[in-house]
């Protein structure tokens, strides 16, 4: 019988992937939420502009169902591209800039995303994207979002 331990090194990755899935997973719901009220608040403003009378409870309302209405498209967009831009910047030799890195990682992803909807659907898919303005708010929520994952993992 062999007594000695022979510990695989799954386990020590496993360790280290575990550390990343719940930022990950946090840092996604904040651009998405984030991503999700400012083109909601972008809609909404756009009418009220036309003289539009909205009270509250259709900001409320209109804010809960954008919300779980992106989800299955916008909210997977963002979980692949934020996916995709961590992993790339995990690799990067920046260590004292590495919350720069993970803000524009961030933001690259949010760039990459709506620009892909865009493109394959010929219609700008996030109506609060459309102006510079809005556009700028989605990257925002991006670069908070890429903030938050190196917060979580990083200190």
């Amino acid at each position: 019988m062999n007594n000695h331990s022979t510990a695989l090194p799954i386990k020590p990755f496993w360790s280290r992937l575990k550390g990343a899935i719940f930022p990950y997973l946090i840092s996604l719901l904040v651009t998405f939420t984030l991503a999700s009220v400012a083109h909601t608040w972008q809609v909404l403003a756009a009418l009220s502009e036309l003289q539009v009378i909205l009270p509250v409870s259709v900001w409320l309302e209109s804010l809960v169902n954008d919300w779980l209405g992106l989800w299955s498209t916008y909210g997977i967009a963002q979980a692949l591209g934020l996916l995709i831009a961590f992993s790339v910047s995990y690799w990067v030799p920046a260590a004292r800039f590495r919350w720069i890195l993970y803000g524009l990682a961030g933001a690259t992803a949010m760039v990459v995303i709506l620009s892909l909807l865009n493109a394959l659907l010929d219609v700008t898919l996030i109506a609060g994207s459309r102006s510079f303005f809005g556009y700028t708010l989605q990257l925002s929520a991006g670069i908070i979002g890429g903030l938050v994952y190196h917060r979580l993992t990083c200190s």
